[in-house]
């Protein structure tokens, strides 16, 4: 299917009355679980301007993105001589952001250790001051 529709997802927000409702676009976009669909660069570039048009945010939680198990020779072996590695990351939809929407957040939890809960989150600087006082608010407790 090749993930998220973009046509599909516009329609249901222009038609639904949920424009204007709907803040986030939670998207998965490389090895989205139990799929494993990687969304093409043609798919998140859609799918970002349907989040322009209806003003969302754009959450990319990518924990596969550092998982690369691409082949050299489709055909091939699963050997470190036949992968691609690094030089064929794909693109996020971070690196596409031209207006401050995406908040991006990784992992090395899949590619460490599975017990291994580190994260980071990237975006823009007016996202991440909004997120840093979000943070402190949810994390008020009594001592």
């Amino acid at each position: 299917s090749g993930g998220m529709d973009p046509e599909a997802l516009s329609t249901l927000l222009s038609g639904s009355g949920l424009s204007g409702q709907a803040r986030i676009l939670y998207l998965t976009p490389h090895g989205q679980n139990p799929t494993s669909i990687t969304l093409s660069n043609a798919r998140k570039r859609a799918l970002y301007e349907v989040a322009q048009r209806h003003r969302l945010t754009i959450l990319e939680d990518d924990p596969y993105f550092f998982v690369n198990l691409q082949r050299k020779d489709a055909s091939g072996p699963f050997e470190p001589a036949n992968m691609l590695g690094t030089s064929s990351y794909p693109k996020s939809l971070l690196s596409m952001d031209v207006d401050g929407r995406v908040v991006r957040l990784d992992s090395c939890s899949k590619m460490l250790a599975p017990g291994f809960r580190l994260g980071w989150v990237c975006g823009h600087k007016t996202l991440l001051a909004k997120w840093a006082v979000l943070a402190e608010v949810l994390t008020w407790s009594v001592s």
